[in-house]
């Protein structure tokens, strides 16, 4: 007898379950079927609408972390090529230096 009344809760609480979080869960989201022939709507959009939309969103999201990349290799690139450039001004200085040495000698 234990059982059955543990039995009987157990399905009560999965019917409160089912009424108290998922079904105020669906309504503020907004899905539902509308009458429409069972085609499943979210805030009130087809749901393909809605995962274009996500798509536009996640695209946008990847193309600004593909842009923050490149600018980082570029700015690695100008910073390496200013590193030549600065070695090349060194070497021409030592150069002028031998040359003004070998002239007052």
């Amino acid at each position: 007898m234990q059982w059955t009344i543990d039995r009987s809760i157990s399905l009560r609480l999965n019917e409160q379950f089912f009424y108290v979080i998922f079904y105020p869960l669906v309504h503020i989201i907004g899905i539902s079927s509308n009458g429409q022939g069972g085609r499943i709507m979210i805030f009130g959009m087809p749901w393909w609408v809605f995962m274009v939309i996500l798509f536009i969103f996640f695209s946008g999201y990847m193309a600004f972390r593909a842009m923050r990349a490149e600018r980082a290799l570029e700015k690695q690139y100008i910073e390496r090529e200013g590193q030549v450039y600065m070695k090349r001004i060194e070497e021409e200085r030592e150069q002028r230096r031998q040359e003004q040495k070998e002239v007052t000698n």
